[in-house]
């Protein structure tokens, strides 16, 4: 019985809407190697204990960007990396395009993903600079735990170089943790039992 209650918990808790956080973990706004319209991207991490529905997000920045990803039909699992791209026609195996409708600039931009529904912001970088290790090299945040409340810091992110070569030259991991410090499996989950407050007690024979 305590074995199928604890999978229970297990199970809400990576189910619950709402208590998720995606952290913008990864983020190739010039490529070298690919065109700007084909090697834009940026990766997210979901952190929390529960899967995120991407058809519930929109994605912008401050000024003019914005895309409703309503009609998308994806899922970020708990621990799982998602990456966005500016094209599908790229050697980068993205799990969401957004036909260039989404553009990451090379000097000053935001990257802001919101609750459609709500408008909340669920997670945002500010950058003054989209290439701060060289054209080609992608920019990775060095820990997770370094996000509060799913904002990030430039200063918190590092070169992806030396990384793997994704495309015909340009560096970076996208879809992997690379040189970000991510949790080890399943602390996830022993986390977020630990914020609901249970604590199983050994009954005494």
């Amino acid at each position: 019985m305590k074995i199928k209650l604890l999978s229970f918990l297990a199970f809400t808790a990576a189910t619950t809407p709402g208590v998720a956080a995606l952290i913008i973990t990864e983020f190739m706004a010039n490529p070298s190697a690919l065109l700007d319209n084909v090697g834009e991207y940026f990766e997210v991490y979901n952190s929390g204990p529960a899967s995120i529905n991407v058809g519930d997000l929109t994605i912008a920045d401050d000024g003019s960007n914005s895309i409703d990803l309503m009609m998308v039909t994806a899922i970020i699992p708990p621990g799982e990396f998602f990456v966005f791209g500016n094209s599908a026609q790229s050697y980068v195996d993205y799990d969401f395009s957004g036909d260039g409708t989404f553009v990451l600039a090379n000097t000053a931009d935001e990257i802001v993903i919101t609750n459609t529904s709500t408008m909340a912001e669920i997670s945002r970088l500010n950058y003054t600079d989209g290439d701060p290790f060289g054209a080609g090299i992608s920019v990775s945040l060095n820990d997770i735990s370094n996000a509060v409340g799913g904002v990030t810091q430039i200063s918190d992110y590092i070169s992806s170089d030396p990384g793997v070569s994704y495309s015909t030259g340009d560096a970076g991991t996208p879809g992997a943790a690379g040189v970000t410090v991510v949790p080890e499996p399943g602390s996830t989950l022993l986390i977020s039992l630990a914020g609901l407050g249970l604590i199983f007690r050994r009954r005494r024979g």
